[in-house]
């Protein structure tokens, strides 16, 4: 049997669920936008449109 492997970017995934995302939880911050495409596509998959503000530092 094959197991599911949950994606690294997981964890930011269920922190949009929960909040808005801001730079200044750097750790978070920079993971969201190294996978910024992956999420995107997660995202869309289920009706959801990412929305990240790189100006201002926030993402929801």
């Amino acid at each position: 049997m094959e197991e599911n492997k949950m994606p690294s970017y997981a964890p930011i995934i269920v922190k949009l669920f929960q909040t808005v995302i801001y730079d200044d939880d750097r750790k978070t911050w920079q993971e969201l936008l190294s996978f910024q495409h992956q999420i995107r596509n997660y995202f869309a998959t289920i009706g959801i449109q990412l929305h990240l503000n790189d100006q201002d530092g926030f993402a929801f």
